[in-house]
Protein backbone atom coordinates (compact mmCIF):
# COMPACT_ATOMS: atom_id res chain seq x y z
CA UNK A 1 0.00 0.00 0.00
CA UNK A 2 0.91 3.68 -0.08
CA UNK A 3 -0.02 6.94 1.50
CA UNK A 4 0.22 10.64 0.78
CA UNK A 5 1.10 11.14 4.47
CA UNK A 6 4.79 10.81 5.20
CA UNK A 7 6.75 10.00 8.37
CA UNK A 8 3.84 8.16 10.00
CA UNK A 9 1.64 11.22 9.82
CA UNK A 10 4.17 13.53 11.48
CA UNK A 11 4.96 15.49 8.30
CA UNK A 12 2.54 18.33 7.59
CA UNK A 13 1.92 18.68 3.85
CA UNK A 14 0.97 22.28 4.53
CA UNK A 15 3.49 24.29 6.54
CA UNK A 16 6.44 21.86 6.53
CA UNK A 17 6.12 21.15 2.84
CA UNK A 18 5.94 24.82 1.91
CA UNK A 19 8.81 25.78 4.22
CA UNK A 20 11.02 23.06 2.74
CA UNK A 21 10.38 24.31 -0.80
CA UNK A 22 10.97 27.93 0.20
CA UNK A 23 14.27 27.05 1.88
CA UNK A 24 15.46 24.92 -1.02
CA UNK A 25 14.71 27.57 -3.63
CA UNK A 26 16.21 30.43 -1.61
CA UNK A 27 19.37 28.45 -0.81
CA UNK A 28 20.86 28.91 -4.28
CA UNK A 29 20.64 32.52 -5.53
CA UNK A 30 20.48 33.15 -9.25
CA UNK A 31 23.82 33.21 -11.07
CA UNK A 32 24.03 34.75 -14.52
CA UNK A 33 24.63 32.16 -17.21
CA UNK A 34 23.86 29.19 -14.98
CA UNK A 35 20.97 26.75 -15.23
CA UNK A 36 19.41 25.54 -12.01
CA UNK A 37 17.40 22.30 -11.75
CA UNK A 38 15.16 21.76 -8.72
CA UNK A 39 13.04 18.62 -8.30
CA UNK A 40 10.07 18.71 -5.94
CA UNK A 41 8.46 15.31 -5.32
CA UNK A 42 4.70 15.44 -4.86
CA UNK A 43 1.74 13.25 -5.70
CA UNK A 44 -1.18 15.54 -6.50
CA UNK A 45 -1.68 18.79 -8.40
CA UNK A 46 -2.08 20.96 -5.28
CA UNK A 47 1.58 20.20 -4.54
CA UNK A 48 2.44 21.66 -7.95
CA UNK A 49 0.40 24.76 -7.12
CA UNK A 50 2.30 25.14 -3.84
CA UNK A 51 5.60 24.87 -5.74
CA UNK A 52 4.62 27.59 -8.21
CA UNK A 53 3.59 29.88 -5.35
CA UNK A 54 6.89 29.26 -3.62
CA UNK A 55 8.88 30.02 -6.78
CA UNK A 56 7.06 33.31 -7.19
CA UNK A 57 7.62 34.18 -3.53
CA UNK A 58 11.38 33.55 -3.79
CA UNK A 59 11.62 35.53 -7.03
CA UNK A 60 10.33 38.59 -5.17
CA UNK A 61 12.98 38.48 -2.45
CA UNK A 62 15.22 41.53 -2.83
CA UNK A 63 18.85 40.93 -3.65
CA UNK A 64 18.81 37.26 -4.63
CA UNK A 65 18.73 37.85 -8.38
CA UNK A 66 15.49 35.97 -9.03
CA UNK A 67 13.68 39.11 -10.08
CA UNK A 68 11.71 39.60 -13.29
CA UNK A 69 14.82 40.75 -15.17
CA UNK A 70 16.92 37.76 -14.13
CA UNK A 71 16.22 34.03 -14.26
CA UNK A 72 13.54 32.61 -16.50
CA UNK A 73 11.55 29.70 -15.03
CA UNK A 74 10.68 26.53 -16.92
CA UNK A 75 8.10 24.68 -14.83
CA UNK A 76 7.23 21.03 -15.50
CA UNK A 77 4.47 19.33 -13.51
CA UNK A 78 3.19 15.76 -13.63
CA UNK A 79 0.50 14.33 -11.32
CA UNK A 80 -1.82 11.51 -12.27
CA UNK A 81 -0.94 8.01 -11.11
CA UNK A 82 -1.72 8.58 -7.39
CA UNK A 83 -5.25 9.91 -7.88
CA UNK A 84 -7.01 6.53 -8.24
CA UNK A 85 -5.05 4.91 -5.37
CA UNK A 86 -7.98 5.08 -2.92
CA UNK A 87 -10.48 3.77 -5.48
CA UNK A 88 -8.10 0.96 -6.43
CA UNK A 89 -7.34 0.10 -2.81
CA UNK A 90 -3.58 0.64 -2.64
CA UNK A 91 -3.72 3.69 -0.37
CA UNK A 92 -6.03 5.06 2.30
CA UNK A 93 -6.82 8.60 1.21
CA UNK A 94 -10.59 9.23 1.35
CA UNK A 95 -10.03 12.78 0.10
CA UNK A 96 -9.15 11.31 -3.31
CA UNK A 97 -12.64 9.85 -3.62
CA UNK A 98 -14.22 6.44 -3.24
CA UNK A 99 -15.74 6.26 -6.74
CA UNK A 100 -14.44 7.05 -10.21
CA UNK A 101 -16.62 10.16 -10.42
CA UNK A 102 -15.40 11.47 -7.05
CA UNK A 103 -11.79 10.79 -8.02
CA UNK A 104 -12.18 12.58 -11.34
CA UNK A 105 -13.87 15.55 -9.64
CA UNK A 106 -10.90 15.76 -7.25
CA UNK A 107 -8.46 15.58 -10.16
CA UNK A 108 -10.27 18.35 -11.99
CA UNK A 109 -10.59 20.65 -8.97
CA UNK A 110 -6.91 20.21 -8.02
CA UNK A 111 -5.80 21.02 -11.57
CA UNK A 112 -8.01 24.10 -11.57
CA UNK A 113 -6.11 25.28 -8.46
CA UNK A 114 -2.82 24.96 -10.39
CA UNK A 115 -4.20 26.89 -13.34
CA UNK A 116 -5.49 29.64 -11.05
CA UNK A 117 -1.97 30.03 -9.65
CA UNK A 118 -0.65 29.86 -13.20
CA UNK A 119 -2.58 33.00 -14.14
CA UNK A 120 -0.13 34.98 -11.95
CA UNK A 121 2.96 32.92 -12.77
CA UNK A 122 2.88 30.80 -15.93
CA UNK A 123 0.99 33.48 -17.84
CA UNK A 124 3.74 36.07 -17.23
CA UNK A 125 6.93 36.66 -19.22
CA UNK A 126 9.10 35.03 -16.55
CA UNK A 127 7.65 31.55 -16.94
CA UNK A 128 7.04 28.71 -19.36
CA UNK A 129 4.87 25.91 -17.95
CA UNK A 130 4.30 22.31 -19.02
CA UNK A 131 1.77 19.85 -17.62
CA UNK A 132 2.20 16.16 -18.35
CA UNK A 133 0.27 12.92 -18.14
CA UNK A 134 1.53 9.68 -16.64
CA UNK A 135 3.24 7.32 -19.10
CA UNK A 136 1.29 4.07 -19.10
CA UNK A 137 3.26 1.09 -20.32
CA UNK A 138 0.33 -0.80 -21.83
CA UNK A 139 -3.25 -0.10 -22.82
CA UNK A 140 -4.62 3.09 -21.30
CA UNK A 141 -7.73 2.13 -19.34
CA UNK A 142 -10.97 4.18 -19.14
CA UNK A 143 -10.12 5.68 -15.74
CA UNK A 144 -6.70 6.84 -16.89
CA UNK A 145 -8.10 8.07 -20.21
CA UNK A 146 -10.63 10.22 -18.32
CA UNK A 147 -7.80 11.91 -16.40
CA UNK A 148 -5.77 12.44 -19.58
CA UNK A 149 -8.77 13.99 -21.33
CA UNK A 150 -9.48 16.20 -18.31
CA UNK A 151 -5.90 17.50 -18.27
CA UNK A 152 -6.04 18.14 -22.00
CA UNK A 153 -9.38 19.96 -21.76
CA UNK A 154 -8.29 22.19 -18.87
CA UNK A 155 -4.88 23.15 -20.26
CA UNK A 156 -6.31 23.83 -23.72
CA UNK A 157 -8.13 26.84 -22.27
CA UNK A 158 -4.80 28.67 -21.73
CA UNK A 159 -2.20 29.39 -24.38
CA UNK A 160 0.52 29.36 -21.71
CA UNK A 161 -0.32 25.84 -20.44
CA UNK A 162 1.65 23.39 -22.59
CA UNK A 163 0.14 19.90 -22.53
CA UNK A 164 2.31 16.77 -22.87
CA UNK A 165 0.72 13.34 -23.35
CA UNK A 166 3.41 10.69 -23.17
CA UNK A 167 1.07 7.95 -24.32
CA UNK A 168 1.59 7.38 -28.01
CA UNK A 169 4.85 9.33 -28.25
CA UNK A 170 7.15 7.12 -26.16
CA UNK A 171 8.56 3.65 -26.69
CA UNK A 172 6.73 1.43 -24.19
CA UNK A 173 9.91 -0.67 -23.78
CA UNK A 174 11.35 2.38 -22.01
CA UNK A 175 8.59 2.47 -19.37
CA UNK A 176 9.64 0.42 -16.34
CA UNK A 177 7.06 -0.08 -13.60
CA UNK A 178 5.41 3.18 -14.61
CA UNK A 179 8.65 5.17 -14.83
CA UNK A 180 10.39 6.48 -17.94
CA UNK A 181 14.03 5.78 -18.64
CA UNK A 182 16.39 8.59 -19.56
CA UNK A 183 16.03 7.58 -23.21
CA UNK A 184 12.46 8.89 -23.17
CA UNK A 185 12.87 11.82 -20.76
CA UNK A 186 15.79 13.41 -22.62
CA UNK A 187 13.91 13.94 -25.91
CA UNK A 188 11.00 15.45 -23.99
CA UNK A 189 13.32 17.79 -22.10
CA UNK A 190 14.94 18.78 -25.39
CA UNK A 191 11.48 19.46 -26.80
CA UNK A 192 10.71 21.74 -23.86
CA UNK A 193 13.98 23.66 -24.19
CA UNK A 194 13.33 24.13 -27.91
CA UNK A 195 9.89 25.50 -27.08
CA UNK A 196 10.99 28.15 -24.59
CA UNK A 197 14.38 29.36 -25.82
CA UNK A 198 14.15 32.34 -28.16
CA UNK A 199 17.69 32.47 -29.56
CA UNK A 200 18.35 31.53 -33.19
CA UNK A 201 19.95 28.23 -32.19
CA UNK A 202 16.71 27.01 -30.64
CA UNK A 203 13.13 26.43 -31.61
CA UNK A 204 13.67 23.67 -34.16
CA UNK A 205 13.28 19.90 -33.82
CA UNK A 206 16.58 18.22 -33.03
CA UNK A 207 17.96 14.72 -33.30
CA UNK A 208 19.92 13.68 -30.21
CA UNK A 209 22.38 10.87 -29.63
CA UNK A 210 22.27 8.96 -26.34
CA UNK A 211 24.72 6.46 -24.89
CA UNK A 212 23.57 2.84 -24.42
CA UNK A 213 23.27 3.40 -20.65
CA UNK A 214 20.26 5.63 -21.30
CA UNK A 215 18.26 2.68 -22.66
CA UNK A 216 16.60 -0.43 -21.27
CA UNK A 217 18.41 -2.58 -23.87
CA UNK A 218 21.82 -1.30 -22.84
CA UNK A 219 23.74 -4.41 -23.89
CA UNK A 220 21.93 -4.71 -27.20
CA UNK A 221 22.99 -1.15 -28.00
CA UNK A 222 26.67 -1.94 -27.33
CA UNK A 223 27.00 -0.70 -23.74
CA UNK A 224 29.15 -3.63 -22.62
CA UNK A 225 30.35 -3.58 -19.01
CA UNK A 226 28.67 -0.24 -18.35
CA UNK A 227 25.33 -2.10 -18.39
CA UNK A 228 26.22 -4.52 -15.61
CA UNK A 229 25.17 -2.28 -12.72
CA UNK A 230 21.43 -2.56 -13.48
CA UNK A 231 18.78 -5.07 -14.38
CA UNK A 232 16.26 -3.83 -16.92
CA UNK A 233 13.36 -4.11 -14.46
CA UNK A 234 14.89 -1.80 -11.83
CA UNK A 235 13.79 1.74 -12.70
CA UNK A 236 15.58 3.33 -9.72
CA UNK A 237 18.92 1.93 -10.83
CA UNK A 238 18.22 2.65 -14.50
CA UNK A 239 17.61 6.31 -13.76
CA UNK A 240 20.68 6.54 -11.53
CA UNK A 241 23.06 5.15 -14.14
CA UNK A 242 25.23 7.69 -15.94
CA UNK A 243 23.60 8.63 -19.22
CA UNK A 244 25.09 11.07 -21.73
CA UNK A 245 23.48 12.73 -24.70
CA UNK A 246 24.27 15.37 -27.28
CA UNK A 247 22.33 17.08 -30.08
CA UNK A 248 23.22 15.97 -33.60
CA UNK A 249 23.79 18.58 -36.28
CA UNK A 250 21.33 18.28 -39.15
CA UNK A 251 22.67 16.27 -42.09
CA UNK A 252 23.62 18.66 -44.95
CA UNK A 253 21.00 18.43 -47.68
CA UNK A 254 23.51 17.43 -50.39
CA UNK A 255 24.65 14.43 -48.35
CA UNK A 256 21.06 13.52 -47.54
CA UNK A 257 20.19 13.53 -51.26
CA UNK A 258 23.35 12.08 -52.75
CA UNK A 259 24.13 9.59 -50.01
CA UNK A 260 27.63 8.51 -48.98
CA UNK A 261 30.33 8.59 -51.70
Amino acid sequence: GGSLVFQDGKADWGIKYLNAIDQSLAAAPYEAGATRLTVVAGQIWTHAAATLESIEKVRKIDGNGWGSNAAKVLFYGQAMVWYPCNVEGWCEEPALGSTNDEMLDKYRSDMEVVLDVGENTCATDGYDCFFATHAYGGTVGPRSRDMINTLNDLTSQYDWAHFIDYNGIVNTDEIIDGHLTAAMMLPVQTMMWNTVCKEKAYGCPEAIHMTPTCWTDCKGRGGGDSCESCKADNWVCMNSRQCKFEPLDPVPWRIAIEGPS
